[in-house]
């Protein structure tokens, strides 16, 4: 290992060691704060060290007569060190090996307790004698000398790129869960939400301006969502289709407001990038591609359109990353003829819509299950989303393994595909369909754990996230922390059977 002074070299310079030394006809120096080998100097002491005979015939003894000399230097000699130093440096890191930078991370890493303490030193202006400062740590200069040897940049460079710590490679958590449209922790403590919306005679009454501070607002608070979803490690959300009230009514461009929103919505893309999360869309019920009705078909194309240009506005390229799901609909009698219907619909969206596109299975009977999708991605391409409670409604003669890795092949290469999870709502007077607030029982993915993203549906949005995520599948609770509620003998029934 190098002297304590090789190490507490200053930044810019290169040691003396008594190789160097020997080679260049000088010999070791001492600088201000600096150890010499023996005893620190100290400028403060009424009597210097190195002025006593016996600290005299110490360095005499290690590191010969002219190593004296050097302790108290003259300003020439002091001029010529300076220059020695400079012409040196080079020559001397190239005689030393060169380390790589994991072998300097690994080596501090075996130092926590300094690394806070050092680190901030680094930190702060006016860093001259730094490394001095920090060679008096004990235990350190072994990692100071391997970092002032890296090659390419200045000791202090190299030493700080040495303190601080590497971000290892991001990896979504598994399985990876998201959250839909509403984060009721902001919204209770800081008004965020992003559903505002006015009654059809205010829009009447009030115009454009009106409505068009509604969607600026609802688009700003897309922000401190994402901002929260990142710092609790959500990577996953579910934005809403009704940013805009009243959308039907006008073109986007005629808000008087427009040019910001669109600056918005492109700040809300950059961040859900930057926090590596994945936006998705679930437009309404009233979205009927197959209905026999030509004006509905109409408004619903040109909702779906709406859904995807804000993803454009975001700057998310077209696909099935930033799904926009959504459901065939009724069946008018004929479900063949009904999803032809909404094929010939599907082909009248824009690439941008349509590249987006997927479709989920139905909750009621006289609907649509995975096995009567399958030929609808058969016809047109569309990828399917799994839902496990309407699985468990609508079975379709198909096991929930056998559904749900059929709807996961539907989904193209390089894609994650997205499932839904819900389960049925606490309250037994409800029917079965309706989504509960918290959720307590696992879900099977098959093997498919760490490729499939989780949409969780439950009226606790993001307060059920967290409780299923850190509570529930870790272990800590075993039931919702809402109050028992009475539950008549059929309910009990119920709920039994929905449990198996």
């Amino acid at each position: 290992m190098r002297s304590l002074a090789a190490a507490a070299a200053p930044c810019g310079t290169a040691a003396l060691t008594p190789a160097t030394a020997s080679s260049s006809g000088q010999a070791i120096g001492s600088m201000p704060g600096m150890r010499c080998l023996g005893r620190t100097h100290s400028s403060s002491s009424s009597s210097s060290p190195c002025d006593t005979q016996h600290h005299r015939g110490q360095l005499q003894r290690r590191h010969g007569s002219a190593t004296v000399d050097t302790c108290f230097p003259s300003h020439s000699d002091r001029v010529r060190r300076r220059r020695l130093t400079s012409a040196s440096a080079a020559a001397a890191a190239a005689a030393q090996p060169a380390l790589a930078a994991d072998e300097v991370n690994g080596a501090w890493q075996a130092l926590p307790p300094q690394q806070p303490a050092l680190a901030s030193l680094l930190l702060k202006p006016g860093r001259s004698g730094l490394l001095q400062q920090q060679a008096e740590v004990p235990g350190n200069q072994e990692v100071l000398w391997q970092a002032v040897q890296l090659p390419g940049s200045s000791p202090l460079a190299a030493l700080e790129t040495a303190l601080l710590p590497r971000r290892a490679p991001f990896q979504l958590p598994v399985p990876n869960m998201g959250y839909t449209c509403m984060n009721k922790t902001l919204q209770q403590e800081h008004g965020v939400r992003t559903n505002r919306s006015c009654r059809r005679r205010t829009f009447e009454a009030e115009g454009l301006p009106r409505v068009s501070r509604l969607a600026l607002a609802n688009c700003r608070d897309l922000l401190p969502l994402i901002d929260w979803n990142r710092r609790h490690g959500i990577h996953f959300f579910r934005i809403p289709s009704a940013l805009f009230p009243w959308d039907s009514e006008y073109e986007l461009e005629q808000l008087p407001d427009w040019e910001e929103i669109a600056a918005t919505l492109a700040q809300v893309g950059q961040a859900a990038r930057a926090a590596q999360q994945r936006l998705t869309a679930h437009p309404s019920h009233y979205v009927q591609l197959a209905s026999p009705d030509p004006a509905l078909v109409t408004r619903s194309l040109r909702h779906l359109e709406l859904n995807a240009r804000v993803f454009d506005l975001m700057g998310f390229p077209p696909s099935h990353t930033n799904k926009i799901n959504i459901h065939v609909g009724g069946t008018y009698g004929d479900k063949r003829r009904a999803l032809k219907h909404f094929v010939a619909a599907v082909n009248r969206l824009s690439n941008s819509c349509r590249a987006r596109l997927t479709v989920e299975n139905d909750d009621r009977t006289n609907l649509y299950s995975i096995a009567d999708l399958l030929p609808l991605h058969a016809m047109a391409g569309i990828p399917l989303v799994f839902d496990y409670l309407h699985q468990a409604l609508l079975p379709g003669g198909m096991s929930e393994e056998e559904a749900l890795l059929a709807a996961l092949g539907t989904w193209p290469a390089g894609i994650r595909p997205v499932v839904h999870y819900s389960e049925p709502s606490e309250d037994a007077a409800l029917p079965r369909r309706a989504h509960s607030c918290m959720l307590t029982r696992p879900f099977r993915l098959y093997g498919c754990e760490a490729a499939v993203d989780v949409m969780l549906e439950a009226k606790g949005m993001e307060q059920a996230l967290l409780f299923y995520r850190d509570e529930l599948l870790l272990g800590r609770k075993l039931e919702t922390p809402q109050a028992p509620q009475k539950v008549t003998a059929a309910a009990s029934r119920r709920q039994s059977v929905a449990s198996l």
